[in-house]
């Protein structure tokens, strides 16, 4: 039996598939499904992405326009997402866009100056009034999705690549693949045919590190795993560090949490559980996870402290003691 690795860059991340041949599974047909996948991968990029025309990007091309019609699993998609929203009290909201189209453009950037700053924080707080979940109209009868003001946009972060990985999953389960690891930019859901099969280990980056250290590894035969973290995408300011995972209530970056991961049936719900609980902090992030018994998490805050969910084990991790 030996292993399988096919890697692909997509929705502007790499995904790596890696499964084991066997007797059953050949080598061959293991990469002709990885194929299939990565398909099923950048179908799901065309339909959900913003940065380009899409059937989703007509929904904020249109934004205090008209209605747009979409299909049912684009309608499916933002009434899930806006559950969530509802649950949060709207520290996750899909049209933080309204918002997270001015910053992501700094991102790229080593730091801002105080001219750049100043001009973001006046166009954030100029945007803030878009950003409202509630404020979206949706027809269930006509499948249309409505934003009401023209500077009103809605967005899939925190919730594309998940769910394009739990698509993927799909594709290699239909044709039969077994014990296999889907990763897409950190976003993983794992597949594992037996208890004879030795689990997949997932490891928990250490924050805290410039390098690929980790404080715990995970084993997992089913299921999934995601984690945010403020090390990922951030820019430096005055104010301290600005990262991608804001809470959408208030626009502000948490300064208590630095990293959360979450294990979940699926990919789409480690993702945006995990996006939230950090938008939302320890205390009140915590609270949200444990009111699902399906999930389990861990947070590490500014200050390396370790905090589980009560439904995880410890003794799923082997702490590597990196800190």
């Amino acid at each position: 039996m030996s292993e399988v690795i096919a890697q692909k860059k997509l929705m502007g991340s790499p995904f790596v598939l890696k499964a084991f041949s066997s007797s059953v599974q050949s080598e061959w047909r293991i990469q002709e499904s990885f194929e299939a996948a990565f398909a099923e991968i950048a179908r799901i990029e065309n339909l959900l992405t913003d940065f380009r025309e899409s059937p989703f990007h007509d929904i904020n091309k249109f934004a205090g326009v008209h209605p747009v019609v979409v299909d049912a699993e684009t309608f499916s998609l933002i009434q899930r997402t806006r559950k969530l929203s509802e649950e949060s009290h709207g520290a996750f909201d899909i049209t933080f866009a309204s918002v997270g189209h001015i910053t992501r453009k700094f991102f790229s950037s080593t730091g801002l100056s105080q001219t750049e700053e100043e001009h973001l924080r006046t166009e954030i707080e100029q945007a803030k009034q878009f950003v409202n979940y509630r404020k979206i109209v949706l027809d269930p009868v006509l499948r249309t999705v409505f934003l009401p003001h023209a500077k009103m946009k809605i967005g899939f972060g925190g919730v594309g690549k998940g769910y394009a990985v739990d698509c993927a999953f799909r594709v290699l389960m239909l044709r039969g693949i077994v014990n296999f690891c889907i990763n897409g930019a950190g976003d993983l859901r794992v597949h594992s045919e037996s208890l004879q099969t030795p689990p997949w280990k997932v490891g928990i980056k250490n924050p805290f590190s410039p390098e690929a250290r980790v404080i715990g590894m995970i084993p997992a035969r089913q299921g999934a795993i995601a984690t945010s973290g403020d090390y990922e995408r951030f820019v430096k300011s005055k104010n301290g560090k600005m990262h991608h995972v804001l809470d959408a209530r208030t626009q502000e970056c948490r300064d208590d949490v630095v990293s959360v991961t979450i294990l979940a049936p699926t990919a789409l719900q480690a993702d945006l559980y995990a996006t939230t609980v950090m938008a939302l902090g320890v205390c009140e992030g915590m609270l949200l996870l444990e009111t699902h018994s399906e999930m389990s998490g861990v947070i590490v805050d500014k200050d390396g402290k370790v905090h589980f969910s009560k439904n995880f084990s410890r003794a799923k991790t082997l702490n590597s003691k990196e800190y």
